[in-house]
């Protein structure tokens, strides 16, 4: 029977689950700061929302330092 991934490296399921949803968080972050900042928005109300994002993403600690 072959053994888990997390078995071999010796952490729980849980928290290698735990470790890979953050993983995925911080990279989703990163690429939706990448795009915001790129891309000029039209209409200031869109502007002023994409800026409210890149704040929360960077007060979370997800955002390049």
């Amino acid at each position: 029977m072959k053994k888990r991934a997390s078995k071999k490296v010796g952490i729980s399921t849980r928290d290698a689950r735990e470790m890979a949803m953050r993983l995925l968080m911080v990279a989703a972050s990163r690429q939706l700061n990448h795009y915001l900042k790129n891309v000029e928005f039209p209409d200031p109300r869109i502007a002023d929302a994409a800026d409210l994002l890149k704040a929360s993403n960077q007060s979370w600690g997800w955002g390049r330092r």
